[in-house]
């Protein structure tokens, strides 16, 4: 039935959100990793 995406008006480009919510996950991971060499 739905073909096409709903057309709400809000023309807000999401890739800078995509890219700073995959920059914070790789700094998140970083820094457990390095949390858990550091204890060992």
């Amino acid at each position: 039935m739905m073909d096409r995406a709903v057309m709400t008006g809000d023309s807000t480009n999401i890739m800078p959100y995509v890219i700073l919510m995959v920059v914070a996950v790789v700094v998140i991971a970083g820094f457990i990793i390095y949390k858990k060499k550091k204890n060992k």
